[in-house]
């Protein structure tokens, strides 16, 4: 039960403005993804961050910026933690503490996540000691050898499922003894 999470956003710190959701079982099948409707939070926007966005490639552009959006972030909160209960837990409230959230850092998506939690008194679905950080796991094998990136950079769900394809391999490495 480990689910591999990546968010985009205008902004690197904590109360930054949340562009998109994106989620991925590691092992199994189920993904998540979410774009927040523009205008829908009070969040932080950092003109550094806009400025880097502009110098992203089109289809991460297009994709942040160009589409309406599913859900405020509210309900977007909601809907990742209704989709961890039923797709993670099968539904079994109890199974939530075992679930380990990865994320490619320790103090970015989960830690602004948290935070979007916070601010809607919504409790997050972890505990600090289920959170996982993907870079500590990159650090054990040469970068070279991790598998191919596929689709969009920057696209919360393509970045979680290309580093659940990352944690799986590294994985597998590690069973085998490196």
């Amino acid at each position: 039960m480990h689910v591999m999470i990546d968010i985009e956003t205008l902004g690197l710190d904590h109360d930054c403005h949340i562009l998109s959701i994106g989620a991925s079982q590691i092992w199994g099948g189920g993904e998540f993804y979410r774009l927040i409707k523009p205008g829908t939070q009070d969040r932080h926007i950092d003109d550094g961050t806009v400025r880097w966005w502009m110098n992203q490639n089109e289809d991460a552009q297009r994709e942040v910026f160009g589409k309406e959006g599913d859900a405020d972030l509210k309900q977007a909160l909601i809907d990742f933690k209704a989709w961890v209960l039923s797709e993670i837990c099968d539904s079994v409230p109890e199974k939530l503490r075992e679930v380990k959230y990865w994320s490619h850092g320790a103090t970015f998506d989960l830690m602004i996540l948290e935070n979007a939690f916070k601010q809607y008194n919504i409790a997050a679905p972890w505990q600090y000691w289920n959170m996982r950080d993907t870079r500590t796991l990159f650090d054990l094998v040469d970068k070279s050898e991790l598998p191919k990136r596929m689709g969009t950079h920057h696209n919360a769900l393509d970045d979680a499922l290309h580093q659940a394809t990352c944690v799986r391999y590294i994985y597998d490495k590690l069973r085998a003894g490196l």
